[in-house]
């Protein structure tokens, strides 16, 4: 499984930013009563982080040889990382919106708490988003001394699918 690219992530916050802050502003040109983001958004990102991190942190430990782990577990939690971390960047757009939203109208007392929620959860997103790519490169498996990076002595199993032209 490849490593998730700090460029997919930048994508995808881009991506949320932007459908997020065309969304907002044609439910706010609707009537619609503004979305509000909560301050508890912030802890349970940072909240579900550390989750990830101590999941990670219980793979780290197994690759190094001090722990006993299922192998399937091992890949569950690299799944779970990658997931976490489009979701943070999912999460960074949407807030990012947000913000952008109120920027303009902090002299405002709800605004202006807004502003704050929503700085808070970029916060707690960033958090999510970095936790879970250094729990991703904890689940990385080192590589086995035993065999030999020649790229002219690959056995079989090293050849499926490629083809030497």
């Amino acid at each position: 499984m490849e490593r998730t690219r700090a460029t997919t992530l930048v994508a995808v916050a881009s991506v949320s930013t932007a459908v997020c802050l065309i969304a907002l502003r044609l439910w706010e040109m609707r009537g619609g009563a503004p979305v509000r983001v909560p301050l508890l958004l912030a802890v349970v990102l940072v909240l579900v982080a550390g989750v990830v991190l101590a999941l990670g942190w219980r793979v780290r430990r197994f690759t190094l040889g001090r722990a006993d782990l299922e192998p399937i577990v091992a890949a569950r939690i690299l799944a779970l990382a990658k997931a976490c971390a489009v979701v943070g960047a999912l999460q960074v757009g949407y807030l990012l919106a947000q913000l952008l939203l109120v920027v303009g109208h902090v002299e405002a007392p709800e605004p202006r708490a807004q502003a704050w929620a929503c700085g808070l959860g970029l916060l707690g997103a960033g958090t999510l988003v970095a936790a879970s790519l250094i729990a991703e490169w904890w689940c990385r498996v080192p590589k086995d001394d035993d065999r030999d990076d020649d790229p002219d002595d690959s056995g079989p199993e090293d050849d499926i699918g490629v083809h030497p032209w």
